[in-house]
């Protein structure tokens, strides 16, 4: 008797064990992030071949202005351009930030949320920086 007794609060000790969900450590859960934010940042960013910050700022301007956002503060000691656009019955933000990274060189990187989320997938900053590539040609070379 003692025997199937502890049989089955084995059993149910084990099934209890294999129900508890392993929880990662924070270092993993850390690791994990940063990996994922890398790679986020890696298409939210470019570099441009320029020094004229703001140039490069109106040419963000007139970009979100193309691509149907309202531009709602613009900060050119920052080199921040904020933006929203209404889609779907909801409203779609983009953050730009525009900084020298030398004396020939500045860094663009953008930042899409829609719904309080950061959107992760890599098209719609594809869209943005092929249509900023262009208008950062047309403001640095004058052309209007």
């Amino acid at each position: 008797m003692k025997a199937i007794i502890l049989t089955i609060l084995l059993a149910a000790l084990s099934a209890g064990c294999a129900l508890t969900p392993r929880n990662n450590s924070f270092e993993e859960a850390l690791l994990a992030s940063k990996q994922s934010q890398v790679q986020v940042r890696s298409y939210q960013s470019r570099i441009f071949e320029t020094n004229d910050k703001i140039s490069a700022i109106r040419a963000v301007i007139a970009t979100m202005q193309d691509l149907g956002f309202a531009v709602t503060r613009t900060d050119a000691n920052l080199g921040i351009v904020t933006g929203e656009k209404n889609h779907a019955n909801s409203t779609v933000f983009m953050t730009v930030s525009i900084k020298e990274k030398n004396t020939a060189t500045i860094i663009i990187r953008a930042s899409i949320s829609h719904n309080q989320k950061t959107i992760d997938y890599i098209a719609p900053y594809q869209d943005f920086f092929a249509a900023l590539q262009k208008s950062i040609f047309l403001q640095i070379n004058s052309i209007n």
